[in-house]
């Protein structure tokens, strides 16, 4: 039985259009393994302030760095600590035996880090949204909300 020209037409744009999403999709996961290739050498702290100014104009970018690293003699030692407790509930996870007295202390050890580390940071933080234009405000609250409804 002999195809009708409408079957063949029908398959060929079938074909092209799933050739489109491979490629499309193929693009997409390509482009996210390489940002991610690239974020998974940073610090969580180093992520996020990547990502925050990626979406800020190169005068918001300078000012934002520029506040953060007057800050930084504060806030510094306190993410040391972090990286430090991160780094030893980590080892604790991977210890055989498995000791959850041990991972419940390094856990807790990694906690108090954390709310040390968030008190030294936000007042240089705060002194980098004041140092913003308020586009650049804008275009961080944009840029959050943007990754929140796009996050997998």
């Amino acid at each position: 039985m002999k195809a009708l020209p409408w079957r063949q037409s029908a398959l060929f744009l079938s074909l092209a259009f799933n050739l489109f999403l491979l490629a499309l999709i193929s693009a997409h996961v390509l482009r996210n393994w390489q940002f991610d290739t690239v974020l998974s050498r940073q610090t969580p702290l180093q992520r996020v302030l990547i990502q925050a100014e990626s979406a800020l104009s190169p005068a918001d970018r300078k000012a934002f760095d520029k506040a953060l690293l007057a800050g930084e003699a504060q806030f510094g030692p306190a993410a040391d600590k972090v990286a430090i407790a991160r780094h030893h509930l980590a080892q604790t996870l991977l210890a055989q035996p498995y000791n959850p007295t041990a991972t419940e202390a390094a856990l807790a050890g990694w906690q108090t880090s954390w709310v040390q580390f968030q008190t030294a940071f936000t007042p240089p933080l705060l002194n980098a949204f004041q140092a913003l234009s308020p586009q650049g405000r804008q275009a961080l609250v944009h840029e959050r909300r943007t990754r929140l409804h796009t996050s997998p």
